[in-house]
């Protein structure tokens, strides 16, 4: 279904549009960089106790960690939160 041929998007392609409404996702290319990237999952590893060399040690398939520190997606990847907003509506959804 074609969800998205009578709209304008700024960071969406109506392909894009419409791959979300079918399946629930959409990727964003270079929604932010590869230093971003490391700055922000530095901890990572040292938070789960795991070892990013030995698979041995990655005994959980799946960790839900607490919250440690937050960051304005907004600011950090102002191209992913511009999809987003075109995807649900606009910033005051």
């Amino acid at each position: 279904m074609d969800f998205a041929a009578e709209k304008q998007y700024k960071f969406l392609s109506a392909k894009q549009v419409d791959h979300f409404m079918a399946y629930g996702w959409a990727k964003i290319q270079e929604a932010f960089g590869k230093d971003q990237a490391v700055e922000w999952s530095k901890d990572l590893w040292t938070r789960l106790g795991y070892d990013p060399e030995d698979k041995s040690t990655w005994v959980l398939e799946k960790i839900n960690m607490p919250a440690h520190c937050f960051i304005d997606s907004r600011k950090f990847a102002p191209k992913a939160w511009g999809a987003i907003c075109e995807l649900v509506g606009g910033e005051e959804r």
